[in-house]
């Protein structure tokens, strides 16, 4: 596999080393980071997603509420 250098800053190095687990590579710490990071993200956007769709069911619930007489759906 072709390697590529990148330089990190002293403080960066140390960081990496606190949270690096035992015989782990720099590599392997950067991808197990960037992995978790997506991951995050990917949540954030799901559980976005889902606001706005509940939001749009509630707004559609409203409606048909309304559509019912007194608001009420019994």
């Amino acid at each position: 596999m072709e390697a590529t250098t990148i330089k990190v800053q002293p403080k960066t190095k140390h960081l990496l080393d606190d949270i690096k687990e035992e015989r782990e590579t720099y590599d392997d710490v950067i991808s197990r980071i960037a992995r978790q990071t997506k991951k995050k993200l990917l949540l954030k956007e799901l559980a976005e997603g889902y606001q706005v769709q509940a939001e749009r069911d509630k707004a559609i619930t409203e409606e048909w509420d309304v559509t019912l007489g007194d608001g009420n759906n019994e």
